[in-house]
């Protein structure tokens, strides 16, 4: 039992400890200190730029998580919800909503 109690007290120790400040500074090629403080900062976010759900919603749950690298973010196979045809002006709007993301939060890929 008191082991189970110890380490119960180290996750939350742990857990409450205040993160280290994350550089994601790059100016051409991206040092992997940089490159692993965007991966811990991702999360697949399929769709996100194509209209599927309330897009609001979605990026005040980025930034509210601190989301760095938004994953999957179009994620077109070609052949899906009218397929090629369909795609330039699914691209358009993937535009448009990744200008509203790095106007929320510059440092976020999409």
């Amino acid at each position: 039992m008191h082991s189970l109690a110890r380490c119960l007290c180290l996750s939350l120790l742990l857990v409450g400890s205040p993160a280290r400040a994350r550089d994601y500074r790059f100016d051409g090629g991206m040092s992997e200190e940089v490159l692993r403080s965007y991966l811990a900062r991702s999360m697949t976010t399929m769709y996100l730029l194509t209209g599927h759900g309330d897009f609001d919603d979605n990026l005040r749950m980025l930034t509210n998580c601190g989301v760095k690298f938004a994953g999957r973010a179009v994620y077109q196979w070609g052949r899906e919800e009218g397929g090629e045809s369909a795609l330039p002006k699914k691209l358009e709007l993937a535009k448009k909503n990744a200008a509203r993301i790095h106007a929320a939060d510059p440092e976020m890929f999409v």
